[in-house]
């Protein structure tokens, strides 16, 4: 069959007739000419040869045409059922070897479009993948604004220290979406560091510290995450929670310190940019561990609870009384 695609379909046309027309033709022509005697079985026998060449011959031709259009075929139906154009293996040069050559530059130039249009929905996707994590961090940035800006007008409204901090504390606790928070302050005479507050969702852990009783835990200098952030005056992140080996326990807090998962622990600096103290943000919910996208938000709050530390240190320094280490009654009058 491959000997017969080295024709055209034409010329195999033409072999084959001349095959099947001309094989009892020369025959014929032989007896005649010869003269020869040709008894009905030989006859018959020349016939059944001419018909036996006669099918052989227009078998291998139908061959040779039902092969490359099955193949052709094939690949169509698989294009347009599946819309998978494979190549046509066929290295004839006759007219169905050229009908494949030229289905083949077809099918290439559909893979080569199909995968350009690949890249392009690839790259669309990736940048519209892009633009959902930046408008969701335009809208953390600006939730976040709302939330230092609800904080800020709290701030205003009261002089009172506890609630000043509770507010910081709780707002940072719905922002940041945390179990619980607290801020310590350090006590440099007294080489401490005391719980100023705490406020957190699960109410169970703080069930037994109260305003007036938060204990004072004897800070060592560069001990814990805390002394870390106190040295370096940097945030940490510990997503490893109690588990990290930076992590310091306190006999005080031993029970409420082996729930602790996650942790950041962030520098409350003073305007000379000295630390006044830590404020931790404990047990991240979700996302289940804290990011450093997290830190600028959490410097604002600090910021905030600096503002209020030393305004409530100002305050305490310009009314007290020296002797009984009370404030005036007069002066509070004037709020």
């Amino acid at each position: 069959m491959n000997l017969f695609r080295n024709f055209s379909i034409a010329a195999r046309l033409y072999v084959t007739f001349l095959l099947v027309a001309l094989f009892p033709v020369v025959i014929f022509l032989y007896v005649q000419l010869a003269d020869v005697m040709v008894s009905d079985a030989t006859a018959i026998f020349v016939g059944l040869l001419a018909l036996l060449n006669g099918l052989i011959t227009s078998i291998l031709v139908t061959g040779s045409l039902r092969t490359p259009i099955d193949k052709i075929a094939s690949a169509l139906q698989a294009f347009q059922t599946k819309k998978s154009a494979g190549a046509i293996t066929d290295n004839s040069t006759d007219e169905l070897g050229e009908i494949a050559n030229e289905l083949n530059r077809v099918f290439s130039t559909w893979n080569q479009e199909i995968i350009s249009l690949g890249k392009k929905q690839f790259q669309q996707e990736k940048q519209v993948e892009q633009n959902e994590i930046h408008i969701g961090m335009a809208e953390k940035q600006l939730d976040q604004t709302r939330s230092l800006l609800k904080v800020a007008q709290t701030l205003n409204t009261t002089f009172d220290f506890q609630s000043n901090l509770k507010a910081i504390l709780d707002e940072a606790i719905t922002a940041l979406n945390v179990q619980w928070a607290s801020i310590l302050l350090i006590n440099r005479e007294k080489h401490e560091m005391t719980v100023a507050c705490v406020r957190g969702v699960e109410k169970s852990l703080l069930d037994d510290l109260t305003d007036e009783e938060y204990p004072s835990i004897r800070l060592k200098p560069h001990e814990g995450l805390a002394g870390q952030v106190i040295k370096d005056g940097l945030p940490l992140i510990a997503n490893k929670g109690f588990k990290d080996p930076r992590f310091k326990m306190f006999s005080e807090f031993r029970s409420k310190d082996e729930k602790v998962a996650s942790l950041l622990c962030a520098p409350i600096l003073g305007n000379d940019g000295n630390v006044l103290g830590v404020m931790n943000f404990i047990n991240r919910i979700s996302p289940p561990v804290f990011r450093n996208e997290d830190l600028p938000y959490t410097h604002d709050l600090c910021t905030l609870a600096a503002l209020i530390i030393e305004r409530h240190r100002l305050y305490h320094n310009l009314f007290q009384d020296d002797l009984t280490g009370l404030t005036a009654h007069n002066v509070w009058k004037g709020f």
